[in-house]
């Protein structure tokens, strides 16, 4: 059945790729945003899949902008002046980690351009070829997912504008250099900013998905008996959280696997400095080249005043500037990460100097503003 189906998206495309080109985007467009990101009932907004809400939300401050997803029933939300509308996942045998709804459709029909987010996902290769049927310019921001091989092999490439990512490491992997800019991530700096005033800083923090390739377990070597350190995430994988917690016996860490913002504000405030210690080889030896495409807990503890230390991961590297916002060492390597952390622990003042750059680093290019500007720049630039 797959091959099959395979056979019939090519065979659509390469009808579509004779139709005219798309229509030159409008100086205002009516942008349409769609994620693959499943919400149910219980799903809070703004978390999950962050990256394109955040940059849906900053975008309709403006131009006109509708953001797509999929969830158990119909909903229609305000997210400030974005239209939020998740449409229910019925058809196509469609999953939690492949949900798809053709009634979404009927958006592409009233935008005047397309953005995807992901590449390799159901809801993208519909998305596309009813884009290109329209005549609608396509743009896409790969976030590292994977569930189908279809986008590949019916040869949707041909049909984006434009991939639009969040760092250049994540550009290389598109392997389309001619049809690509870097318009990174950013944090919404009335949530994220330094506290008024400023609070004890007192354990290094972090906040991400407890996952191997994270790098928590090289975090928690490094930290040794001495080094306090907060980490906060939900735990993924049971396996590698109960590994992680009979490493940490005994040492000054404690976890917290779920935090509200105000609490993840207050955490960050308090943050000697925003550690993300990922790597390419995991604890178990499995490996991870395309982890950490940007890393945007790095951010927003930036945001809020604590230096980041992060590997040589990603794109990581490309928002810490090393010792100026931040250290950056070479991953799995708990010596290299204790060196670090020492540095920071034992020189108060360098640790706020760097902090107060990370700030200014932030609001100078990394806010949602930011990136949607550069985002409707490239836009007009295809």
């Amino acid at each position: 059945m797959s091959h099959i189906r395979r056979r019939l998206f090519r065979l659509v495309a390469d009808i579509l790729v004779h139709l005219p080109k798309p229509r030159p985007v409008p100086h205002s467009p009516h942008v349409l945003h769609i994620t693959p990101q499943y919400f149910s009932d219980e799903s809070t907004i703004g978390g999950g899949e962050r990256y394109p809400l955040e940059l849906a939300r900053a975008m309709a401050e403006l131009v006109p902008t509708v953001i797509v997803s999929f969830g158990r029933r119909r909903q229609s939300v305000a997210l400030g002046k974005c239209n939020f509308e998740v449409y229910p996942v019925r058809r196509w045998h469609a999953t939690r980690e492949r949900p798809l709804s053709l009634r979404f459709l009927r958006q592409v029909l009233r935008a005047d351009l397309v953005h995807c987010h992901q590449f390799h996902y159901r809801s993208t290769v519909i998305t596309i070829l009813a884009a290109r049927l329209l005549r609608r310019p396509i743009f896409v921001t790969d976030l590292g997912g994977r569930s189908t091989s279809l986008s590949d092999s019916a040869g949707l490439l041909r049909f984006v504008c434009k991939f639009l990512n969040v760092s250049a490491f994540a550009a290389a992997w598109t392997k389309t250099e001619l049809r690509s800019e870097v318009i990174y991530g950013g944090v919404d700096s009335h949530r994220f900013c330094p506290s008024s005033p400023p609070l004890v800083r007192d354990r290094f923090l972090f906040v991400g998905r407890l996952l191997p390739h994270k790098g928590i377990d090289t975090l928690i070597h490094a930290a040794g008996d001495d080094l306090p350190i907060t980490i906060v995430g939900r735990p993924y994988d049971e396996h590698y959280y109960q590994d992680l917690k009979l490493l940490a016996e005994g040492k000054q860490i404690n976890f917290i696997v779920t935090a509200d913002d105000t609490q993840l504000r207050e955490l960050y405030h308090k943050a000697i400095a925003i550690i993300l210690p990922s790597v390419y080889t995991d604890m178990y030896g499995n490996q991870h080249p395309n982890a950490e495409y940007l890393g945007l807990t790095l951010l927003e503890g930036m945001a809020c005043g604590a230096p980041a230390i992060c590997t040589a991961v990603g794109g990581m590297p490309e928002v810490v500037e090393d010792r100026v916002t931040g250290l950056v060492v070479q991953p799995s390597d708990p010596m290299a990460l204790r060196a670090a952390l020492l540095e920071l622990w034992s020189k108060p003042e360098l640790a706020q100097a760097m902090g107060r750059r990370a700030v200014e680093r932030v609001r100078e290019e990394f806010t949602w503003e930011r990136v949607a500007e550069r985002c409707l720049q490239a836009y007009h630039n295809c």
